[in-house]
């Protein structure tokens, strides 16, 4: 009899079962090299997806990648294919189904969208499992709303669904608590079911085909014929893939690797399908795996594909064709000149594409139907390469013979054209001029760094000043004196970077500016002085003045005063009396001090101020009552007093201060309370407060605090 297992929300079935034993998570098996029609033998703990609708992830455009003939090509890009946002969803199980001998059935209903899949995570002791911590099974469907596990029978086990997304669960389903039984219902052995096959748990290869350790994995899911003399291609994706993929094929090896078979480039890490062609008839291995440098680290199951028809038997043809040259006429348009043998009745067609290093038919294509010719025009994006063959076209939908591919770069359609120091009444900027053909409407990015070779944007190390106005041929951007910077224009488009500009280097001049220090003085204010400088040079950010009564060669991370306007040649700089300060004087600029000046040392003169101790008496437990007088002839005690205590320093510091007054009373007489632990002695003094340190310190007392 089947067992349905309805949700149960009972907190005090839940505590009951609170006691249940984990079993150990099933190991998943490896993937296996799959062809077209293939399925996977059944294993534990491997879902079962109930929903075969296919799931096709709406894109704007379809990437325009073509599967050459088995030669090693040079790196290509595909055009970029981007998977949705994941956005909200929510989930709710609707039941847990008793198969019997320990299997069981998840299903749920959803909405949202669930792009990487769903995970099903269930516990006998956590009553809220998480993944990856609990026992789980994955499936990488979409469109899927149940799943088959495995379990141990006559235990209670508590169960969530959640969906999958960048390596993670964001978004769980209610709870759901079963039992299983040893007899449930089965499928009756040879019964037509819904079910797809199981889907394994993410594994990662090695260019080998071995199992690797790591939290990335890549796995084929399908291949299908899409009618138009092209397969498409589908993958999923465990991890983050920062720089994109590659695709490596080969009609012999069951495990082609980059480095030893054919593959062409998907620089789009969003990307979870794309288009490949081949001989018709015949059978490829694909692999995708992830780009690490100019490799690949982490690679997919091997996946075979057959495409459809029956290889065609052809005659070699005795024509010989060769490409001349290729040159640039005006952006976005060149001219192809070839030299050929034999007869050709029909024409040409010259053959180019971005990423087929072998193009055919299918891929871009001109034509030329007089066979007499020997030189036409092609067009392309600027500042992209292309692979280019001319071949004999038979009049109807073959070429009957090729000339080797030879590769071709448009002229970009900027080109920055120089750099120069820019005019004194903007310091420390470099003007820049470029050449750009085309429209603009959105205008450039100037981007410049100091470590990066072929600034991009975005891009860390890289800074960048936008030109709004999409005909301006110049700009400027500020940088540092005796920096070399490493520059290139782009054109923006949709908020990031389309077509860049060659790269130019600039070196910005030395900084000649001069600071010297004339004289530090005591100003007429207590805890103040005037400090005189002399300067030469463009001051356009001012000075900062930095100081430190520790660090003899000041920095910005020391007390600073600023001094904005770099006409200035004096000013006022705070300080506490009786204190030795070291002072530099630097030009501040793009945020930093760019030329300092030599240190100079300078104590500020000591406060006459006059503090005596009165009494110190116990006051409550724990607390002693300090009574003092205080005189001065300059300056007041406006920012009060610290009482200074210490059981080993006789004579305690400002890094001694227990407690403070700050009443700003004008005296002569003060009292404060301070804390003291019982039957302890202490030596105790006052301190007169002055830009933030003791000015002043009365006499010290020695005092023990009563027992409490």
């Amino acid at each position: 009899m089947l067992k349905k297992f309805k949700i149960l929300c009972l907190l005090g079935f839940a505590l009951l079962l609170s006691g249940c034993i984990v079993n150990a998570t099933p190991t998943p098996q490896p993937s296996q090299i799959a062809s077209a029609t293939s399925t996977l033998t059944p294993t534990a703990a491997i879902i079962y997806v109930t929903a075969t609708s296919d799931f096709d992830i709406p894109v704007e455009t379809e990437p325009e990648e073509t599967l050459p003939e088995e030669t090693q090509p040079d790196e290509v890009t595909s055009t970029p294919t981007l998977t949705p946002a994941a956005g909200s969803a929510s989930i709710s199980i609707v039941q847990v189904e008793d198969k019997g001998g320990g299997q069981a059935i998840v299903d749920w209903n959803k909405t949202g969208n669930f792009p990487s899949g769903f995970v099903v995570v269930w516990s006998s002791t956590n009553n809220n499992p998480t993944y990856p911590n609990d026992q789980y099974s994955y499936t990488a469907d979409p469109s899927s709303n149940s799943a088959m596990i495995t379990a141990n029978t006559h235990q209670v086990y508590y169960l969530r669904v959640c969906r999958f997304v960048n390596n993670a669960c964001d978004v769980y389903s209610n709870l759901a608590i079963f039992a299983l039984t040893a007899s449930g219902t089965t499928p009756i052995p040879g019964e037509t079911t819904t079910s797809s096959a199981p889907t394994p748990l993410p594994t990662a290869y090695n260019s080998t085909g071995g199992i690797i350790h790591s939290s990335t994995s890549i796995t084929i899911s399908k291949i299908s014929d899409t009618n138009t003399n092209k397969a498409r291609i589908d993958w999923f994706l465990v991890g983050t893939i920062p720089d994109g993929f590659k695709i490596t094929y080969s009609t012999s090896s069951a495990y082609p690797y980059v480095g030893g078979y054919p593959y062409y480039v998907i620089s789009d890490s969003t990307s979870r399908f794309a288009y490949v062609d081949g001989t018709p008839g015949k059978t490829y291995y694909f692999r995708v795996c992830r780009i690490n440098g100019s490799s690949c680290d982490i690679y997919s199951n091997s996946y075979s594909y057959k495409f459809p028809g029956t290889a065609a038997t052809v005659t070699p043809d005795s024509s010989v064709i060769k490409i001349n040259s290729i040159t640039d006429s005006t952006p976005g348009k060149a001219t192809i000149k070839w030299s050929a043998t034999g007869s050709f009745p029909n024409g040409f067609k010259i053959l180019y594409s971005k990423t087929n290093q072998s193009p055919t038919l299918s891929d871009l294509s001109v034509s030329v139907s007089n066979g007499s010719l020997r030189s036409t025009q092609i067009t392309g994006d600027p500042g992209s390469a292309y692979y280019v063959r001319v071949c004999k076209f038979d009049g109807s939908n073959t070429c009957q013979a090729y000339s080797p591919v030879k590769t071709f770069t448009f002229t970009s359609v900027i080109t920055l054209t120089g750099i120069s120091n820019a005019s004194d009444t903007q310091e420390g900027a470099a003007q820049v001029k470029w050449d750009a053909q085309g429209n603009f409407p959105n205008g450039f990015k100037i981007l410049y760094s100091t470590t990066v070779l072929k600034p991009t944007y975005p891009h860390t190390g890289v800074l960048d000043v936008t030109v709004n106005n999409g005909s301006a041929r110049s700009g400027t951007f500020i940088g540092d004196p005796s920096t070399l910077y490493h520059v290139r224009i782009c054109q923006i488009v949709n908020s990031t970077c389309g077509v860049y500009s060659n790269v130019f280097n600039f070196t910005f001049p030395a900084d000649n500016a001069y600071i010297h220090i004339s004289s530090i003085t005591d100003a007429a204010d207590l805890g103040d002085a005037t400090i005189d400088w002399l300067a030469t040079g463009v001051f356009a950010k001012g000075f900062k003045i930095v100081y430190s009564n520790t660090i003899k060669l000041p920095t910005l991370a020391d007390q600073v005063v600023t001094v904005s306007d770099g006409a200035l040649r004096t000013a006022t700089m705070p300080g506490v009396p009786d204190t030795q300060y070291h002072v530099r004087i630097c030009k501040f600029f793009n945020n930093d001090c760019t030329v300092y000046s030599d240190p100079m040392d300078f104590t500020f003169a000591k406060d006459p101020a006059i503090l005596l101790l009165s009494t110190i008496t116990d006051a409550t437990p724990g607390f002693a009552t300090i009574v003092w007088t205080g005189t001065t002839t300059k300056g007041d005690f406006s920012e009060g007093f610290n009482i200074l205590a210490s059981t080993t320093n006789t004579q305690p510091v400002f890094a001694d201060t227990v407690a403070e007054l700050r009443d700003g009373s004008t005296g002569p007489s003060f009292t404060a309370l301070f804390p003291g632990a019982s039957d302890t002695n202490y030596y105790v003094r006052v301190c007169k407060i002055l830009n933030g340190g003791c000015a002043a310190y009365s006499d010290t007392r020695s005092f023990t605090f009563a027992h409490y």
